[in-house]
This record gives structure tokens, sequence and C-alpha cells, in this order.
């Protein structure tokens, strides 16, 4: 039985971009999928469009809550998934139709916590695809703590990360991210991704990592 994955995706005035995003989710292959959209207090149409995919896709959750920031959305959405597996995908965005059936693949294939994939920054004209610093392959235990521990957050070069803060091109075990996700504290910028992405990657020295790119992270100005 395929497990369940529970894709939680924050909203907040995305009203031209929620569409292509929730459509791409909606296509996965990957078809075990609950998907969570938090309208986190959203002023525009976002409301009333999450509504009426909800009424077409029995696997959508829609939660309305006051506006709070990224991370208070994705509180409001990891606090109701039933998922064994989270993602995280925003609602600007949009992901290949084959991303979470090939991210469960490498988790369940090699029993990893975590696993990371590379990401396409996406222009309105151009992509450039960005791809994990460390080699393609499972990393675990003392194979961990020898290559990825020391250089998870600095790899070593000038603002680069061994491992992207980024909680949207990954796919975590709920048990292990949930505790982090749900920190009190609440931060709006790089800092939501840090703080979850980071300590659940030491405490489970579990990662997989792959160099397939399924992200579409939209570059635009007005966004955070």
């Amino acid at each position: 039985m395929e497990e369940l994955i529970s894709v939680i995706v924050p909203i907040y005035r995305v009203e031209p971009y929620i569409d292509q995003c929730i459509n791409s989710i909606i296509k996965q292959t990957y078809k075990n999928l609950e998907i969570i959209l938090v309208d986190d207090g959203s002023d525009d149409a976002c409301p009333q469009i999450c509504d009426e995919y909800a009424k077409k896709d029995k696997r959508i959750i829609v939660i309305h809550k006051e506006n709070g920031g990224a991370d208070s959305a994705r509180k409001a959405g990891i606090s109701v998934a039933a998922g064994k597996y989270i993602g995280y995908v925003d609602g600007d965005d949009w992901i290949e139709e084959e991303m979470y059936e090939r991210l469960m693949y490498f988790a369940q294939e090699f029993g990893s916590e975590m696993v990371e994939s590379g990401v396409i920054d996406t222009w309105e004209h151009t992509e450039k695809r960005r791809i994990p610093f460390f080699e393609e392959g499972s990393y675990e235990g003392e194979r961990f703590s020898q290559i990825i521990g020391g250089k998870s957050i600095y790899s070593g070069s000038f603002f680069s990360h061994g491992i992207s803060p980024y909680l949207m091109n990954k796919l975590f075990l709920k048990s292990r991210v949930l505790k982090y996700q749900m920190m009190p504290e609440l931060s709006n910028n790089l800092v939501d991704d840090v703080m979850c992405t980071f300590p659940c990657l030491i405490e489970s020295r579990s990662v997989y990592i792959t160099h397939e790119c399924y992200y579409h992270y939209r570059v635009r100005g007005e966004s955070a």
C-alpha cells in the first residue's frame, strides 16, 4: 500500500499563480496525496479558488485562517496532516508531475527520513537548474557524519550550503519534522525553512540526495 503524503501549501496573495500550483499537485503521478491548502488570510480571490478545488478533488483540505505568515500557515497545515510523509509547495510555485513519485521511491528504497532534490529557478522566459552540493546517493549513520554533518550548513564556499535550507524541494518523514515545524517561535523569512530543515537533518542523520530537479521556484520581485 502506498504511504500517504501530506502536501502543505501556504497561500497568500498569489491569485495569478495559484491554479498552476494546485493543478501541478493534483496531477502528480503519485496519487496517494492529501493536499492541504492553507489560505493565510489572503484578500484576493485565492480563498474562493481553494474552495472550488476542494469541491472537485476529495484529496484537498482547505484551511482559512487570519494572516500570520508562511510559518504560521505551515503550522496550521501540519497540525491536521494525516500523512506519514510531508511535502511543501509555495502557492506561487509549481512542481513536475513525477516529483513525489520519485522522492517517495528514494525514501522507501533507501529508508531515508529526508530526501533532497534540485530546484528549477524559473523566470518568465528562462530557467536555471540548481543541483544539490553533495553527490547523489544515500547518507546514513557514519557516512552521514563523515560527509554531510560538517558541511550541511556551510559547504566551504561563500554563501553555499551543503544541504539547501528550503523545505519545498524535499520530502520529510512527518514524525521527524513535526516537532521542529511546530516550534513556538514564528519567523517569516528564510529562518522559516532553516529552523526545520537543519535540526531535522542532524537529528535523523538520514538523507537521500538526488540531482533530479522537480520544483519550479518562481523568481518574482514582489514575493517574500
